[in-house]
This record gives structure tokens, sequence and C-alpha cells, in this order.
């Protein structure tokens, strides 16, 4: 039963306004725990039971709070207890060291990749080259990517919630604190999400607004992430290539070497070359075909580098390339080789030549007395030698019958003529004890070294031409063209084709009309059967076959004769040298991709245990993208994301992230009257048609600055002093 006086239960019942009925019976029931019955009360343990009163039950109120204290109980008192105990605002020390970490991780990954794996591969090489574990690499770095961007988000999701609590940062409104909910500026998802929102806000006839500084600002390393990762998916590509082999095992190699590369006679050569040069065949080289350029070297600027095997080109002549035995894959190592160097020039003038500006007129070569077209002199002291080539004799069995044609060739000398001389009278046999015929390597003191890659040999050929309109019986006449280009007026006529005419009589030359002949000239300097192969050599249109006669009765009909349409052009002349050039170097090292046996029993392909042979693998080369723009993206990213956390993640914080707890907290915390202000808005709507969050502050401070114990929450100016404890 309760003790309690009437007066008392009438007087809670004033305070409290409607009485509270307690039945004796399954109730809590109270014990004096003082002198008197109005000291205190302890409940026994009983059931309560509550109902409104009625006339027959028994009731008892008792004033417990003075009437003068009631007026002074406020939302914020009902929370604060002497009692009460304060917490510190945290650090979180883990999520920002991620933060810092992470990206600064998978910026340093990446770089190591483009130095390791992309920098050292010359982009302009035929042959992809790169060390070993390039697939693992590549497929790791995307994983990298994943785990990095995950990492950056996980650290700049805490910045978000210390930045929130500076005044620096402040969003403004709780409209724009909004936006920052689910951490929207973390991706494209979000972005897409902000969009929607700027456009709901217009549609609902609200002033437009955008999110504050900080979302932007955090917005920022992420969309520099999402740009960099998969540009640099574009900067990385797998493709086959070649990996370092295992030392010290000998490679089978084709090509000469230097024991053997003076074996042959001098025919060997030529002959050789010449086949490919007549035939305009193309200049390769043999086995993997690879040639090595020095350091530095603009490969790109040489189309004939972009493929293997190499083909020497035909058009054009080359600059310092190496040439060394070819195995079946690239090689790394110490290699004995041939490195050469060829271009040739149109001769405009006479004095552009070095050599044949002194040559002898044709009255004094004795060309015209020449037993088979052909003589022979020497000029500049011994040194140099010409050759005077005649194709005029009507006798001969000519190219064309209406074509007639004058060459001369000049070069230098090696040994000179006087050395040789020398070397002849050193010994009876010298020629055949002393000499394989090709280069002489068995008496060097006789001739010297050979002259370096930076002594240009010159080789030069001017070259007269006649071509005559044949046209005879009543077949279609050919379509001639007679004009030439780079000829050297100089020289025009020092060859007349009349001066070759031996059927002509004495008595009657003079009575013959003169038919000088034009000139053109080609310069070539290098270091390290001819009329009609010049045009075979340069793959000019064949000649034009003339019948005699169109009419099926004619008894001529069936047969003709072979005729050359044009001059050779100076162009073609010097595409005809090149060709030369390029088909001797192939001969000279490899043989012209042919086997060879020495005479001392020695082959073409040997064993080489000085080099090393790439294997067959994965390597990773540049993709479409440079590799520059992942970096400076990925830079940016590792800069801005780790100065926001070491700059802001490491101060004390009133929660780990804005998560949804924390925003339901924030909305828990707001004031009475704010509460009152959102409810006017349906729970149905959109939270862009809630406007009342625009009149909400959004900076998260203390909510009672002036007691020692504060209170987290969204103020206006209020900063939460870090050391300070809070409920």
């Amino acid at each position: 039963m309760l003790k309690a006086d009437r007066r008392a239960s009438s007087e809670l019942d004033s305070c409290l306004g409607e009485p509270i009925t307690y039945h004796p019976t399954n109730m809590q029931r109270y014990r004096s725990l003082g002198d008197t019955d109005e000291d205190a009360w302890q409940l026994d343990e009983y059931e309560p039971s509550y109902q409104r009163p009625s006339p027959n039950r028994q009731t008892s109120t008792a004033r417990l709070i003075s009437k003068e204290d009631v007026s002074k109980i406020t939302t914020t008192d009902r929370n604060v207890s002497p009692s009460m105990t304060g917490y510190p605002l945290r650090h979180f020390y883990f999520r920002t060291a991620v933060g810092v970490l992470g990206p600064v991780i998978v910026f340093c990954y990446f770089i190591a990749i483009w130095r390791i794996y992309l920098a050292p591969i010359d982009a302009n090489s035929p042959v992809a080259f790169g060390p070993p574990g390039a697939k693992w690499v590549f497929y790791s770095w995307f994983v990298a990517g994943v785990v990095g961007l995950n990492l950056s988000l996980y650290g700049l999701a805490g910045v978000e919630a210390a930045m929130l609590m500076e005044p620096r940062w402040n969003v403004g409104d709780a409209m724009r604190l909004m936006m920052h909910a689910d951490g929207t500026w973390s991706g494209p998802g979000g972005w897409m999400k902000m969009l929607k929102w700027i456009v709901q806000t217009r549609r609902v006839g609200a002033r437009q607004k955008l999110p504050g500084r900080l979302w932007f600002v955090l917005a920022l390393p992420s969309i520099l992430v999402f740009l960099a990762w998969p540009i640099s998916g574009l900067c990385l590509e797998t493709t086959d290539g070649f990996l370092h082999g295992t030392r010290g095992a000998a490679v089978p190699v084709t090509g000469f070497s230097y024991a053997n590369f003076n074996e042959r006679n001098r025919a060997d050569a030529y002959d050789g070359a010449s086949v490919t040069w007549k035939h305009a065949l193309d200049a390769r080289i043999p086995g993997q075909g690879t040639v090595y350029t020095p350091v530095g070297f603009d490969r790109s600027q040489y189309t004939y580098l972009e493929e293997v095997p190499v083909v020497l080109p035909k058009d054009d002549g080359i600059n310092r390339l190496f040439l060394t035995a070819q195995a079946d894959s690239p090689i790394e190592g110490i290699a004995w080789g041939l490195l050469l160097q060829y271009n040739c020039s149109i001769v405009e003038k006479l004095s552009d030549l070095s050599i044949l500006k002194d040559r002898k007129p044709a009255a004094d070569n004795n060309i015209f007395n020449a037993t088979g077209g052909l003589r022979s002199y020497y000029l500049q002291d011994n040194t140099s030698t010409v050759i005077v080539q005649n194709q005029t004799d009507p006798f001969r069995n000519l190219w064309a019958t209406n074509a007639h044609a004058v060459v001369e060739t000049a070069q230098q000398m090696w040994p000179n003529r006087d050395v040789l001389d020398r070397f002849y009278k050193s010994s009876p046999n010298a020629i055949f004890t002393e000499t394989a015929g090709c280069y002489f390597n068995k008496n060097e003191s006789l001739t010297g070294d050979y002259p370096g890659i930076e002594q240009e040999r010159i080789f030069e050929i001017l070259l007269w031409q006649k071509i005559f309109d044949s046209s005879y019986n009543d077949g279609a006449p050919p379509q001639y063209n007679f004009s030439i280009d780079h000829n050297i007026t100089e020289l025009y006529g020092a060859y007349d084709y009349l001066d070759f005419e031996y059927n002509i009589p004495a008595n009657l030359s003079d009575t013959y009309p003169r038919q000088p002949m034009t000139a053109t000239g080609v310069q070539c300097k290098s270091s390290s059967s001819w009329f009609s192969n010049f045009f075979t050599s340069t793959a000019s249109p064949p000649l034009f076959y003339a019948p005699y006669s169109d009419d099926p009765d004619n008894v001529d009909q069936g047969s003709g004769y072979m005729v050359q349409l044009g001059y050779l052009q100076a162009s073609q002349l010097r595409q005809s040298m090149l060709r030369a050039y390029a088909a001797y170097a192939v001969q000279l090292m490899y043989n012209g991709g042919q086997g060879f046996t020495a005479q001392d029993g020695s082959h073409v392909t040997t064993l080489n245990p000085n080099i090393t042979s790439f294997v067959a693998g994965k390597v990773i080369k540049q993709g479409v993208v440079p590799a520059g723009v992942p970096v400076a993206l990925f830079f940016l990213w590792a800069l801005i994301s780790t100065t926001l956390c070491v700059s802001y993640g490491f101060r004390k914080r009133w929660s780990a992230i804005l998560d949804g707890y924390t925003l339901f907290r924030l909305g828990v915390e707001l004031e009475e009257s704010e509460k009152l202000k959102i409810q006017k808005y349906s729970n149905m709507s959109e939270v862009e048609e809630c406007l009342a969050l625009n009149e909400i502050p959004a900076l998260v401070g203390d909510m009672q600055p002036s007691n020692p114990i504060g209170r987290v929450g969204l103020v206006k100016t209020s900063v939460a002093a870090k050391e300070k404890l809070y409920q």
C-alpha cells in the first residue's frame, strides 16, 4: 500500500496536471527511506500498471518540483547532469596513414613500371625488348590501381569529417551538407547524383545552389584518379618480344667473322652482289635480320628500320650501320662485324666532282681504239683509278637497238698503286701467298690499316647517253621521251656516237651529222654487266618491243626490235648506285645469305661464346598514350590527396567519417524550432524540396561553448575546441 497523505497527492496533481492511478496490486511499491513519510521513497518490486483515475480508486499525489523551477527547464538542461562524463575528440591515425601512404605508393609503383619497363624500350625499334615479369606487372598494376583508388577514398572520407569542423571550409547550410551525404564527391555515381540535385533544385523553383568549396576540393583528386587509371591502361600494352637469355651458352650465328672475312676471292663478293643488283632484288639481312645503330640514333627517321628482317634501302643511303653475324633471335654481348655508311648525290656540274674533274678527254684516253670498249688509267698521283666503258659498238649485243652509252667510273684506291707495286715486287708469288685476292690480310705492314669509318672513300660515275627515234616499216611508232634532268652542260658532246661507228668509211664520216651525247653524273661516298644493269637495278620500265608491222598479212608481222623509250635519269642512276652498295654490303657480311666454306674449312655459320641470345617472351611496350599523361595525373592526385590528409587528417574530430549515423545524430541535435520547420515538408518529397535545410547552419561545432562539457552539433560560428570534452 502507499504511504502518502491526501495533501501530498493533491499537490502532485496540481503540479503535473493529471494524476496517475496506481493499483495496489501488480505495481511497484515505495518504501520509506527516511524518518517520516515525506522524506524519500524507494520502489518495491512490483509490475506497474497505469490507468486513468476513477472515482472508486485510491490515488495519491506529491509535489516533486516547485512551480518556480518548472519554468527553468529547457531542452539542453534535460541532458546536463553535474555527474555527466565528457569524452574527448578523437584521432584516427590509421585512416589518415592509409590516406597519406596509399596514393604515394600507387604513384611510385607506376613510376617504377614506367622507368623499368617502358623507358628503356626504344619505341622506334621494330623488335620489343624488356625485363622479365612483364605480364604479371601488367596485371598487378590494375589490381594496385583499384586498391589504391579505394585507399585514397578511404583517407579522404576522414579528411571530409575533419574539414567540416573548420570555419574555413564551412559549407554554409544543411542543404549543402546533405550534398556530402554518401560521399557524392568520390565517384561517377555521386557526380551524377549531384547533377541531378542541381537540376531538381531548379525544377522546384528554388534558387540554384552548387556544392560548397569543400565538395569540389574533395572531388578534384577523385576526378584525377578516375581519369588517370583508365588512361594508364592506354599507355601500357603487352606484346610479343624478347627477354634477356642465359649468359654463357654459345650461340650459333650466320655471317663472316674476323677469322674468315678475308678468305674469299675478289670475284666471290662482286659476282654475288651483282646478281642482287642487276635483278633489283632486296638486300635483305638474313636470320633475325637485325642491324645495330649508335646510341642516340633516331631510328624513327628511317622507314627501313621499322621492321625485321631489315631490308637495306633502295632509294637512300645509310648512316653508321653495324652489321654482325645473325642468330635466330636478337643477340647481345661482344661481336665482330662491319660498320659502314654510304650515300650518293647527283652531280650538277663538273666542279662538284672530286676525281673525274681531272678526267682525260676522249681523244686522250684511247677509248676509241679500245678492244672490247674498255680502258683504264690512274689519276691524282696514282691514288685513284678511272675506268671508261663504251657500249656504242654496233657489232656488239646492245641493250637496245636505239640506245648507246659511254660510262666513266672513278674510285679512290686502297692501297694505292705505289704500294701495290712494292707488294708485287716483294715476292714473285706475292699475289698468291700474301693475299687471298680480296683483301690484303697476310702482310699488313705493306698496306697499313684499311681506312676507318671517318675516312670516306669516293666513287664517281659519269654516264653519256644517246637515244634515237627508231621507227621502221609501217608498225605503230613508239612514244619516246627525250627529256633528261640534271645534265652536266660542261660535258655535253664530250663523246659523240659517230666516234664509235667503226663501220662508217673514213672518207664518208665527215658527211654524217654529229651525234653528241648528254652526260649525267653521280658521286657516292662510303666508308667501310653494266649499262643494262643500270636500268634493271632501278626496276625502270622494261624495254619496249616495237613490231615491224601491224598488218597480219605482212611477211614481217610477228617480228620487231627492242627499243629504249627514254633516257636514264640522274635520279635513277643514283638509285642504281645505292642498290649496288646495299647488295655489296650484304654480300660482304653474309655472303648473300648463302652458305660458304673457306679454304681452311671454316664456315659462315659458327658458334660465338661471347654473345647471349634473347629469348621470346611477353614485354610491356608504349601504348597509344604517352606515359607522361598518366604520370602527371597520378602526381596531382597523390599530391592533393596526401596534402589534404597531412593537413587535416591528423586533427582531432568528432567522427571517423560523415556517414549515415553521424548525419542522424546531427539531426537529433537540432533545435526544436528547426525540427518544426523541417516537419512542414512531407517525408515523401525529395530532399531538394525541403527548403528549410537552407536555413539550418552546417558547421560541425560546439552547441554549448560556455559549458565545461560541450555538445557536438550544427552551429553557425561556434568552433569545437579540440581539447574540450564533449557529451
